[in-house]
């Protein structure tokens, strides 16, 4: 029911800006599908702006667009379909954030030049989605073919710093030693954009440091679990191989909770 609604609002909004030269447009892919609308004239973003799961049909973000750039409040949800963040991208203010995502925790902080561990009264959060960079590397990391052909198993960890200015910073991929995965990751890494919410400390905005676990095992390989929150687990499981097709499935873990699923393809190349 609240995809229908969300969806006639935007179909409401698209018929009333028929006299500004509107249009609705749909992009998709194996893990979002976005509907917004663009100006006919400018083909400039203009308007209603909504993002859901390619999997389940999820709300993951309500927004909207004026010039081309984010504009007004945008409502950003969790995995479980509930709001998780609200952001109001004209004043560059955040406006709520859910108490699961600001409870209290310990997170490696900088400490001078060092890093050491301290209770952050506010953890560091993406503007976006709960969880968007983990879901991302889910939904687009590719297991290297000759593991896959071997039946073998790959490990990796990657490091980042979220600054207290709200960016991504010091991106360490040296820990993965296989050269194609290391490569993904870079690629990746090197593809999100955006803004974070600082971790917070005594009051003060602090540089932040998380860790990403990759690991690429055959099908029945129990995953690695963490109950570290700086802590997120990539973990791909697959099934088989032709010269063609993968099959694989993918699941993202933070704190020992699955929060991605992938469904076993033998139709999509997942390999490189």
């Amino acid at each position: 029911m609240r995809i229908l609604f969300i969806l006639a609002i935007l179909l409401t909004s698209c018929l009333l800006g028929k006299a500004q030269e509107l249009k609705t447009k749909k992009q998709q892919n194996e893990a979002f599908t976005e509907l917004f609308q663009v100006d006919k004239k400018t083909r400039q973003r203009n308007g209603s702006f909504l993002k859901l799961s390619s999997q389940n049909n999820d709300t993951l973000v309500i927004g909207q667009y004026a010039s081309d750039s984010v504009s007004g409040i945008w409502t950003y949800y969790d995995l479980k379909n509930e709001p998780y963040l609200k952001y109001d991208h004209t004043n560059d203010s955040c406006l709520w954030v859910s108490e699961l995502a600001s409870k209290p925790d310990t997170f490696p902080i900088r400490i001078k030049k060092n890093f050491g561990f301290a209770q952050l009264q506010r953890p560091p959060l993406y503007i976006g989605f709960r969880k968007e960079l983990d879901v991302r590397f889910a939904s687009q990391l590719k297991a290297p073919v000759e593991i896959m052909k071997k039946g073998e198993s790959l490990t990796g960890m990657a490091t980042f710093v979220v600054t207290r200015y709200g960016k991504i910073s010091e991106i360490e991929t040296g820990k993965i030693e296989n050269k194609q995965l290391k490569a993904e990751v870079d690629r990746i890494f090197n593809a999100f954009a955006g803004n974070w919410l600082p971790g917070i400390y005594n009051g003060q905005k602090v540089d932040t440091k998380l860790y990403v676990f990759f690991q690429i095992d055959p099908a029945g390989v129990e995953f690695t679990k963490s109950d570290k929150p700086y802590i997120s687990t990539i973990g791909i499981s697959y099934f088989g191989i032709t010269e063609t097709k993968v099959m694989q499935t993918k699941v993202v873990r933070t704190t020992g909770q699955p929060l991605f699923r992938g469904v076993p393809s033998g139709t999509i190349p997942r390999g490189f």
